[in-house]
């Protein structure tokens, strides 16, 4: 392979990013390379959702020519130096621009956005637990002690866009882009550990636990799959069988989280290819498997998901909800930004 094109991006913050592309491999991909957070890319790079803009500074007689279905999708823009990431092949050296536009928070910065909450200070000897939500879009993460007597109340919350987003918004694109060519699983397990580890980290600041802390990983099956290194093909084609569905007990190293003050992980069982241990962890919480009431728990994630039922059963269903609330792989929508 050939790692003979500099590509230098511009980020909308005046930030600078610089790397070698390999021949064949496209400006989307460099993008999702160099590091930068939240650029959104909804249809995985299939050139169908017109979202990943670039603008190109110089270098764009080294690009293909835009065809067709780009040139629609671009309008007016492709007449102001813009060109889609997924469609565009570079030859040679190149410099462009990522506009805030193409970035799905609408706040594009050099390090990646996120946001933290505090409800009070650890208690020193106390041992954490930190609950991880690794969502389709959403990663959100909770800091927890427990005290002698079982009671457990929050310290921190810290969550971000989940950095895999560049390869798609929704489970099936993310799926798919794994099955594309040999490292694309490792890219996306590698891109959502780093930063689950980083967020861990944010969230313990500094603090130390002698005994260590557990950390409990609830998703839906496709991001367990992808979080834990396991082909999620299965997932994709009949019969939509995954390729684990209980509960993984396993050390911190196994998921690149060791130095974090571990001392053990968990990933929550999931019912089906669609539906997940978040909602496992959901029932769980709301004990609704436990109750004579018949209730209804609705989660409306980019994966949505319903249960309904009581002590005696329990039925679930889930259906894509992304494209209606966050405008993937539709003209005319947008996620609920500004």
């Amino acid at each position: 392979m050939n790692f003979d094109m500099r590509i230098v991006i511009r980020l909308p913050g005046g930030g600078l990013r610089e790397l070698r592309l390999i021949e064949g491999r496209s400006l989307l991909d460099a993008v999702c390379s160099s590091g930068t957070a939240g650029f959104d890319a909804a249809c995985g790079g299939r050139g169908a959702c017109g979202k990943c803009l670039v603008k190109i500074i110089s270098g764009g007689d080294v690009l293909n020519a835009p065809d067709a279905p780009e040139l629609e999708l671009l309008g007016r823009r492709a007449d102001e130096g813009y060109r889609l990431a997924c469609r565009s092949i570079p030859s040679g050296d190149i410099e462009l621009e990522l506009p805030e536009s193409a970035f799905f928070s609408g706040n594009a910065a050099d390090e990646p956005s996120s946001s933290i909450s505090a409800g009070g200070t650890a208690g020193g000897g106390i041992r954490p637990l930190i609950a991880v939500d690794i969502g389709t879009t959403t990663i959100a993460a909770y800091l927890s002690e427990e005290d002698a007597g079982g009671a457990v109340r929050s310290i921190a919350a810290v969550s971000e866009l989940n950095a895999q987003k560049g390869r798609g918004g929704d489970v099936i694109s993310r799926i798919e882009y794994c099955g594309s060519r040999p490292g694309a699983l490792e890219e996306l397990r590698d891109a959502v550990r780093i930063q689950i580890r980083r967020m861990i980290l944010q969230l313990l600041d500094g603090r130390v636990y002698p005994e260590g802390g557990r950390a409990v990983f609830a998703a839906n099956t496709a991001m367990t799959h992808i979080f834990a290194g396991v082909d999620p093909s299965g997932l994709a084609a009949a019969p939509f069988e995954p390729a684990f569905r209980g509960r993984v007990d396993c050390s911190p190293e196994s998921l690149d989280l060791g130095g974090c003050g571990l001392a053990d992980c968990v990933l929550l069982p999931s019912v089906s290819a669609y539906v997940g241990g978040d909602i496992t962890a959901g029932v769980a919480a709301c004990g609704i498997d436990r109750s004579d009431e018949l209730s209804l728990l609705v989660d409306l994630g980019t994966n949505g998901e319903i249960v309904l039922g009581d002590s005696s059963g329990l039925t679930a269903c889930s259906a894509a909800a992304g494209p209606a609330f966050e405008g993937g792989r539709i003209s005319c929508g947008s996620g609920g930004i500004d």
